[in-house]
């Protein structure tokens, strides 16, 4: 709760004294709410929501808060689930992936990235 005008002030910072775009950022949260509330204070932000129940209407809702893409617990990635993503307009995102086969195997199913403790793992000439 209460996270959104920080984060964004944080962004803005970054934005104007940095010189960095806000599409090197990628703000993401259960809180559907706060990020709804962080796409008000920038919109130009990529904000995903995290999904705890793919059985909610999750993609209904990241698509009518402007959402970038949202972003699935890897127990959950499913072809069906990413193609409906996918066909909202929306990327899809795995977490938290923290091995190799874990991120071929949701890799497959076609997500567009994976979250991971560990991003070595995803380095060209890993062990994989």
């Amino acid at each position: 709760p209460a996270t959104a005008h920080p984060v964004t002030d944080l962004i803005a910072e970054y934005v104007g004294r940095r010189g960095w775009t806000h599409d090197r950022f990628l703000v993401s949260s259960f809180d559907l709410a706060e990020l709804r509330r962080a796409k008000e204070l920038l919109p130009e932000l990529p904000v995903g929501p995290l999904v705890a129940d793919p059985s909610l209407p999750y993609i209904r809702w990241a698509v009518e808060m402007g959402a970038y893409s949202i972003h699935l617990a890897r127990r959950h990635v499913g072809e069906r689930f990413v193609a409906d993503a996918h066909a909202a307009g929306l990327k899809v995102f795995g977490f938290t992936v923290n091995d190799a086969a874990g991120i071929d195997a949701i890799r497959r199913l076609g997500v567009d990235g994976v979250f991971t403790d560990f991003p070595e793992l995803l380095a060209p000439g890993s062990r994989r």
